[in-house]
């Protein structure tokens, strides 16, 4: 089955979004940018860590042959890949974590450099790109070429960019909430993640 182009947007946007959403060093560091300066300084590291996302997203699709090639041959990844789903979906539902507001504040640069070399330094964005598109590809024809890759590396970097936005936008409820409001995060993102590995898992079996 082949995507039309708004869908490959669509499918990048809500990936890259969902991916944002759990507490790591990036997010965490636009809260504390945000509260520590103001809501500019805070969209300069969110904007160039989205422009880092595409870079990220882009190494990933370079290994797309190489996936692609790799699902033919072996049928068995279709198990692998459910089982991660829903290893991960119980994971973050049973998961406790106690967050602390870091913004490199030590270094001497803009915040847009902060941005780049934070993203830089937490590269978890390619492994993350590499399994969405192994999942994608068992079940699409994927065409990562003109306007496809434009539309979908679009999507990548919208996804981050609202993200990290509404994480600066929320700043200063989620300051107090923290450790509130990484628990529902992980609730949530652990029962979308047990959800598509279950529903995986049945289209598997029967």
């Amino acid at each position: 089955m082949s995507l039309s182009i708004e869908q490959y947007f669509l499918i990048a946007f809500v990936a890259t979004f969902l991916g944002a959403l759990p507490f790591g060093a990036i997010n965490l560091s636009v809260v504390s940018i945000t509260i520590s300066k103001n809501f500019k300084k805070g969209f300069n590291f969110s904007f160039a860590a989205s422009l880092i996302e595409i870079l990220e997203a882009s190494i990933a699709i370079l290994f797309g042959t190489v996936i692609q090639m790799f699902l033919n041959e072996n049928n068995w990844i279709q198990f692998l890949v459910f089982s991660v789903f829903i290893a991960l979906g119980l994971y973050n539902l049973f998961r406790k974590t106690n967050p602390k507001l870091k913004d490199g504040s030590k270094m001497r640069a803009s915040e847009f450099i902060k941005g780049l070399l934070v993203s830089i330094g937490n590269p978890q964005a390619i492994p993350f790109w590499i399994f969405v598109l192994a999942y994608l590809a068992q079940r699409f024809d994927l065409n990562f070429m003109g306007e496809e890759l434009v539309w979908f590396l679009a999507g990548v970097f919208l996804g981050k960019l609202i993200a990290l936005t509404v994480f600066g936008l929320l700043s200063t409820y989620l300051k107090t909430r923290l450790k509130t409001s990484c628990n529902l995060i992980n609730k949530f993102m652990g029962t979308v993640l047990l959800l598509i590995g279950l529903f995986q898992a049945f289209k598997f079996f029967f």
